[in-house]
């Protein structure tokens, strides 16, 4: 017969514990301040100038991207639908195909 090594109360407590640690990194290591700085009025021209740039290469690359898009839809019909389906899509000539 196996032994258990921990209770629930055991557990509980050790997840209890590791959460509580977590959060406490977490809540420590992002304690540093934002700087923001004030940009001068002559020079907003040129950061606009330097985001634009940016932002019109990352379209173009994402404009000239060729590649195969590698996903699939997957459709499972039940029912009478699936028979409709299924009869949808025979050839021309008809069989007695019955569904329970």
């Amino acid at each position: 017969m196996k032994k258990r090594i921990l209770n629930k109360t055991k557990l509980y407590t050790v997840v209890l514990f590791v959460l509580i640690y977590f959060a406490v990194v977490e809540c420590l290591g992002n304690n540093s301040e934002n700087k923001f700085l004030r940009i001068p009025p002559d020079q907003m021209s040129g950061i606009l100038k330097m985001i634009s740039t940016e932002t019109q290469s990352n379209y173009d690359k994402i404009k000239t991207w060729q590649g195969k898009v590698d996903a699939t839809t997957t459709i499972i019909y039940e029912g009478n639908e699936a028979e409709r389906v299924f009869n949808k899509a025979l050839p021309v000539v008809k069989t007695n195909v019955s569904f329970v």
